[in-house]
């Protein structure tokens, strides 16, 4: 019985770190002037100072 319960939290555990790993980002940056294309940048997104609404900062 221990060991049944022990793989199924273990599945658990994997299954929810996998489904916490879902997820894309998709993104143009474009120049504030001209409106180009900026080739090359790079985009960091950072946790917001409020981490219980889940929002980020680039």
């Amino acid at each position: 019985m221990m060991k049944k319960t022990l793989l199924t939290a273990l599945m658990v555990l994997f299954a929810v770190a996998a489904f916490a790993q879902k997820g894309s980002v998709t993104a143009t940056l474009v120049d504030a002037d001209t409106g180009d294309e900026v080739i090359g940048a790079v985009l960091t997104l950072t946790p917001s100072a409020t981490p219980d609404k889940k929002q980020y900062a680039t």
